[in-house]
């Protein structure tokens, strides 16, 4: 059999309708890394045979997969990665040429799965109840906006390649975000979000925790289930040190709202911009910034970070206040 690269290997995503039950893949997904893969836990046998050596067993207790999807925020498909990461969306109309999605959070303790396939030059399978664990965002100034997914499965099933006719699913084309697509906002409340100045940032991480845990139990050799637990928003905030804004709002331990605004205005679905062209937008309600400090070089600028948690606003009985995305999709 031929040896091949990573690009050969193809990664197709579907949102299950029953979790931990297969459905059609409903996008090919460009990737920069992909690693999810089955995970063993043994049981090794410890009894002596009259010897100084091992003993002689070590059983297969338990399987699952677990590993990490990587690459550029792709409109389309991203849709998905939300709906795992928050368990509940709401689709719009038609609207010039794009749909609004709404996603919210699921206060529940089973969101929805995915199926991702992986086809290569060595075999296709199926990872079934896929569940997403964490979901970082990346973005700088002069990249492009890239996601780091991990996800937790059953084990591998051998499968049929998605792209193998009938019903062959293709790459297609999509918009993608760079950083000068992206602004950031903080505002006292959700509600001076839209009117706030955007903040000028050097580089913005986001992170979505879901602290999964894969429920055991006897009889069975995969999990019962994949649970999502504890529900953790945090980032990371990099800017020049030319005021003294930030520190002062740690030093007073207040709250903000915070808005991340990534659209893609170069990528017009329809005839009017401000209402077609792909874009995905956040509001945090009540953010804490938990860490500040300053960065003093010789020979560059001096700069400031931050990182945040977001909480849960008792005003607005939510932690996200909003969270949409718009592209050609008409649902997920």
């Amino acid at each position: 059999m031929s040896k091949f690269i990573g690009r050969l290997a193809d990664i197709y995503i579907g949102r299950e309708t029953t979790r931990g039950t297969g459905v059609a893949a409903a996008f090919a997904l460009p990737k920069s890394l992909f690693s999810l893969d089955l995970k063993t836990l043994t049981a090794p046998s410890t009894m002596g045979y009259g010897s100084i050596g091992e003993g002689n067993q070590q059983l297969v207790a338990q399987r699952w997969a677990q590993g990490a999807i990587e690459g550029d925020v792709l409109s389309k498909p991203f849709g998905l990665f939300l709906y795992a990461l928050l368990g509940s969306c709401s689709s719009g109309s038609l609207i010039d040429s794009s749909y609004i999605h709404t996603f919210s959070l699921l206060n529940s303790n089973a969101h929805p799965s995915l199926s991702i396939y992986k086809s290569d030059e060595v075999n296709s399978e199926l990872f079934e109840l896929s569940m997403l664990n964490t979901l970082e965002l990346k973005v700088k100034p002069d990249s492009l906006v890239t996601f780091n997914a991990e996800f937790w499965s059953k084990e591998p099933q051998d499968s049929k390649d998605p792209n193998a006719a009938p019903g062959a699913i293709a790459y297609v084309a999509d918009a993608k975000f760079l950083g000068r697509h992206v602004t950031v906002k903080m505002a006292t409340l959700t509600s001076g979000l839209a009117a706030a100045t955007a903040m000028s940032v050097k580089s913005l991480t986001l992170k979505f925790n879901k602290n999964l845990v894969n429920n055991f139990v006897l009889g069975t050799l995969g999990p019962e289930d994949i649970i999502n637990q504890k529900f953790e928003i945090t980032g990371e905030i990099e800017l020049d040190y030319d005021a003294t804004t930030y520190k002062t709002i740690a030093k007073a331990g207040t709250y903000e709202a915070l808005r991340i605004d990534m659209n893609n205005i170069d990528a017009q679905l329809g005839a009017v911009l401000a209402t077609s062209s792909p874009e995905f937008l956040i509001d945090l309600s009540r953010v804490f910034i938990d860490a500040w400090e300053p960065n003093y070089p010789n020979d560059a600028l001096v700069g400031q970070k931050f990182t945040f948690r977001a909480l849960y606003d008792i005003t607005n009985s939510n932690i996200i206040n909003a969270c949409t995305l718009r592209n050609a999709v008409v649902t997920y």
